[in-house]
């Protein structure tokens, strides 16, 4: 289904442009990467533990955080907890009057409100609640499905991974992996688009105006990007598989939780005892394990000192040495490669970028004029530059500071030959 997914997005592009796409499965792209650093973590506190007591867990499977709050979504106990960062409880626990069932998903937004999914049986609900009420603001959905993690992106639609039992679409049994939900009027709230692939959909994190989603797949043991094409449809494709399964670091056995912090960097756990974190482009850069007399991780949060708390048994509070501040990876090295058009590469980096400058390279084996064009998802042209390149590695930088949210396309054509379309997104 994916494959099918990604050769029509290139097909319904073509058709936009008016171009087709023959002889270019030749051509490759190169990847910037970087290099691990060692394991700079240490455990720098924890609390809790078993029971259904004041600061105890039956599950805290959902972490959110708030300046100086930090608040568990404790699933057994049927509540949400509050803490100081240092591990101090917050009273009273948030019930909704007794009725909060099962809560798994937790999210903020930037007004503080609370979003949380119940994993129960019976009638499960999605809700937007005021904490400092202890009130439901909204139900955004109620039924029978057992809800995941939620995501909240900064136009303030939903996300919500559903691991509802298998449905049936245009004859097809599929599986529904999340459900994006639009506030139509003050806290009332309709189905935008529901989303299709992951075997068992355990979480998901939107960006930006909802226009990158990753979904924590548990089952498939990976992590999916979609993108929403073109922006504001509600309608969004697969674009592939930023992590993968395995044990080995940078990839992943069931994967629970995903968090972005504030600059960019990928924080994901999974079940075998340990969280990674990996830079904006998903290149591992280092991970943290724990003993493995603890349960698998759940709950994950990130505060902002790059702090990360782990749901286990308890809380789990580790001090991550100061990790640098993103910035564009040098540009890969090209390799020595017969002289023809299909060797001849273009690239673009940081991807997604957040506005302001982009670094384009492309890879000549011979001088020759190098013409930039730059597409809209509708296809219409966004930005162009034309240079005359020298052999070997051309870099110059565009500004994209004037480009609108949304998922682009730029193609590169070398002396003549039109080089394979590249795909990225603006999420400023």
């Amino acid at each position: 289904m994916k494959s099918t997914v990604r050769n029509g997005l290139w097909a319904v592009l073509g058709a936009l442009l008016g171009i087709a796409w023959p002889g270019l499965g030749g051509a490759q792209v190169p990847t910037p990467t970087m290099t691990p650093w060692p394991n700079p973590c240490t455990l720098d506190n924890a609390w809790g533990g078993v029971g259904s007591g004041d600061g105890l867990f039956n599950s805290p499977r959902a972490f959110a955080i708030q300046g100086d709050t930090i608040y568990v979504a404790d699933l057994g106990n049927n509540r949400i907890q509050r803490f100081t960062l240092d591990g101090s409880l917050v009273l009273p626990h948030l019930t909704l009057g007794g009725t909060l069932i099962q809560p798994f998903g937790l999210t903020l937004d930037g007004a503080g409100m609370l979003y949380v999914t119940e994993d129960g049986s019976g009638t499960t609900r999605v809700l937007k609640v005021d904490p400092a009420t202890d009130q439901a603001a909204a139900t955004i959905q109620s039924g029978t499905d057992a809800y995941g993690g939620i995501s909240v992106d900064t136009g303030g639609d939903v996300y919500v991974a559903v691991t509802s039992q298998p449905v049936t679409l245009a004859g097809n049994v599929v599986s529904e992996s999340v459900r994006k939900f639009h506030e139509t009027s003050p806290n009332v709230w309709t189905l935008a688009t529901t989303l299709i692939g992951a075997s068992w959909a355990n979480d998901v994190l939107a960006q930006g105006n909802g226009v990158t989603l990753y979904i924590a797949d548990t089952g498939g043991n990976e992590i999916q990007r979609y993108l929403e094409v073109p922006p504001g449809s509600n309608q969004y494709v697969f674009d592939r598989n930023v992590v993968t399964g395995g044990n080995i670091p940078g990839t992943t056995t069931w994967p629970a939780q995903m968090r972005v912090d504030s600059r960019g960097y990928f924080y994901l756990t999974d079940l075998s005892r340990r969280f990674q974190v990996f830079d904006d482009q998903w290149n591992f850069r280092y991970q943290c394990q724990y003993p493995s007399q603890n349960s698998g991780t759940y709950g994950l949060a990130v505060d902002g000192s790059a702090n990360v708390y782990l749901g286990t048994s308890g809380v789990w509070k580790f001090h991550a040495a100061v990790i640098p501040p993103l910035t564009p990876p040098l540009g890969p090295t090209p390799t020595q490669v017969p002289c023809n058009g299909q060797n001849e590469t273009a690239y673009l980096y940081p991807s997604p970028l957040r506005g302001g400058t982009g670094h384009f390279g492309v890879v000549l084996c011979k001088a020759g004029p190098v013409k930039v064009a730059i597409y809209n998802a509708l296809g219409d042209l966004a930005g162009k530059a034309d240079f005359a390149g020298i052999a070997g590695d051309n870099r110059f930088d565009y500004d994209f500071s004037n480009f609108a949210r949304g998922v682009y396309y730029y193609l590169v054509e070398t002396d003549g030959i039109r080089q394979k379309p590249g795909k990225f997104a603006v999420t400023r």
